[in-house]
Formats: structure tokens, C-alpha cells, sequence
């Protein structure tokens, strides 16, 4: 049985940038140079980048804990003008394939129904494996977009969307 709870307080923003630096290293260190992992973790997923997206960007986080009530996973979301954008969405390794992915996006459909948006967006980096899975549960490709993050580096995704 897992959960899904909001994150509200300082102390569980840190307990989702501590699982985010490992998530982010096990599952993209075939996909992304270690140096880019290092910059992306401190710019998009650090304490302080978390709390900024949450206090000043509009942003909600969520993390995701097992019956033990170990955080295994986390998600992101912001209201757009015409759909929900799932900023991220990640799972540690031991609990990939058992369908929580999917609950996790059930809960962004309610989040978006909620807030009268009848649409999911989503960016994933061209060469993730987890693009299978989106296809899988309806998602479709809407365009490609190659994103300057500072540093050199670019995050070269698919920008994916799922009607509701």
C-alpha cells in the first residue's frame, strides 16, 4: 500500500531533494553525463530550487511513501493556462513497474480536473526510457524542444500530452 501525500513543510521538501539526488542518479546515469546530473540536481531539484518553485512559481510536491512510510518517489505539478504541467515525476528503482507511475498520474488527472484543466503536459529527454511508458498510458507527442539551461547544457526532450 502506498501513499500519496502533499508536501507542505521545509523538512519534507528536503526529504524529496535527498530522494530526487538519488533518483536522478541511478536512473539518468546512462542517459546524461555525470557533470550535467551534478548541475541539474542543484538547479532543478535541491532543497533550495525546490522551495523557491513551491513559494514563488506556483508549484506543488508530492511524495510517495510505502507502507513503511519510506519515501519512494515524488511528483511535481504547476497549473498552465490550458493544462496541468507534471514537472517531474520520479521513482526510486525497487519500485518501478508495480503501478505507481500510473496512480501518480491519476492523481495529476484529479489535481487538473480540480482546477478545470482537462489536460496533462509533461517533458521527457528524448532518450529516457520512461517516454515508453507515457506513450503506453496515452500520452502523445505534441513537439520536440531543445532547452538552454545555463552552463552549456541543454535538456533535449519531447514535450508530451495527455487529454483528459
Amino acid at each position: 500500500m502506498y501513499t500519496i501525500k502533499i508536501v507542505n513543510f521545509d523538512g519534507e521538501m528536503q526529504t524529496v531533494a535527498t530522494l530526487a539526488d538519488k533518483i536522478w542518479r541511478e536512473h539518468y546515469a546512462g542517459i546524461l553525463p555525470s557533470d550535467q546530473i551534478d548541475y541539474m540536481i542543484e538547479k532543478f531539484q535541491s532543497f533550495t530550487a525546490i522551495k523557491d518553485s513551491v513559494s514563488s512559481r506556483g508549484y506543488e510536491y508530492f511524495f510517495i511513501s510505502d507502507e513503511n512510510g519510506e519515501a519512494v518517489g515524488y511528483f511535481g505539478v504547476t497549473c498552465e493556462s490550458d493544462a496541468l504541467f507534471v514537472s517531474k515525476l520520479y521513482l526510486g528503482a525497487s519500485v518501478r513497474g508495480k503501478g505507481l507511475g500510473r496512480t501518480c498520474l491519476d492523481k495529476c488527472a484529479e489535481i487538473a480536473r480540480g482546477n478545470g484543466l482537462q489536460k496533462l503536459r509533461l517533458t521527457v529527454n528524448r532518450n529516457n526510457p520512461s517516454f515508453g511508458f507515457y506513450k503506453k498510458v496515452g500520452f502523445t507527442v505534441v513537439r520536440e524542444e531543445d532547452a538552454d539551461i545555463g552552463n552549456g547544457y541543454y535538456m533535449n526532450d519531447y514535450v508530451m500530452e495527455l487529454q483528459l
